[in-house]
């Protein structure tokens, strides 16, 4: 028995002297480093590498951490390239079959990630012609004007300034929303849209040189790429006890269409 136990001993102690791993290297400088692999060759052979001698060095730690052209590596994977601002060294690559140019890394909610077309916070609607809107239209009618969305949830700020050509006094109420292509030839609300702006609107050229409509509409695109959104406007309510027919003119060309990203998009 006593001799089984001698042989164990034998076996375990070279085992635990031999904790470290160097290869191409017998100069692992820190007891932190369980593989220390030194590809070149050219680390020294005591005392600290230098930088350039580690810049190709794989170095295994016992947190985990992978460094590559390091031999401290801080976090699980640690790459330093030697690259500087002046004269940088790419040291980054993953082709995983959705890589194209001008593509941005990003993840889900587990953190897996993956390459994806660059998607922008923000958006700028396109102002267009506008068109002239009777105090007296009770229907939506395509403002001309539009904003291009990315797959996500944005909230749409609306700024338009208005002008009218009646003579007399008139207030109006008139509401605002936007189409999808699929909506847009029946001039009825996308069903992408959450909420509606509306706005009283003073009809008197004389007395005023117009009125001005700002609200936000919270739109979600549910489709797999860009999508365009038309502001329509109309479902005009007239607040006068008599009939005072005015229109107001150009409604949509002048003013601003401005989209936030309040969400991100859904992954492949």
């Amino acid at each position: 028995m006593k001799y089984l136990t001698l042989l164990i001993s034998l076996i375990i102690i070279p085992l635990e002297g031999f904790s470290q791993i160097g290869i191409n290297t017998d100069n692992i400088t820190s007891s932190n480093i369980l593989l220390h692999i030194d590809p070149a060759k050219d680390n020294a052979a005591s005392g600290t590498p230098t930088t350039a001698q580690t810049k190709e060095d794989i170095v295994i730690d016992k947190s985990g951490n992978l460094g590559v052209g390091t031999s401290t590596p801080t976090v699980k994977l640690d790459i330093v390239t030697a690259g500087t601002s002046a004269s940088p060294v790419k040291g980054f690559s993953i082709r995983d079959g959705y890589q194209a140019d001008k593509y941005v890394l990003t993840s889900d909610n587990s953190g897996t990630a993956y390459w994806q077309v660059y998607v922008p916070g923000t958006e700028k609607g396109v102002m267009g012609s506008g068109i002239n809107i009777s105090n007296t239209y009770t229907n939506y009618v395509n403002t001309n004007t539009k904003i291009s969305l990315y797959p996500g949830k944005w909230v749409v700020f609306v700024s338009l300034n208005i002008l009218g050509n009646g003579t007399n006094p008139d207030f109006s109420w008139m509401n605002f929303g936007f189409a999808d292509a699929s909506t847009l030839a029946s001039l009825t609300l996308s069903a992408d849209e959450q909420g509606t702006i509306s706005a009283a609107l003073f009809n008197d050229i004389k007395a005023s040189p117009g009125s001005s409509v700002n609200g936000k509409i919270f739109i979600t695109n549910k489709s797999s790429g860009k999508k365009d959104y038309y502001l329509l406007a109309g479902k005009v309510v007239r607040n006068a006890t008599s009939p005072n027919s005015a229109t107001f003119q150009a409604v949509g060309s002048t003013g601003n269409l401005y989209a936030f990203r309040v969400n991100d998009i859904t992954p492949p």
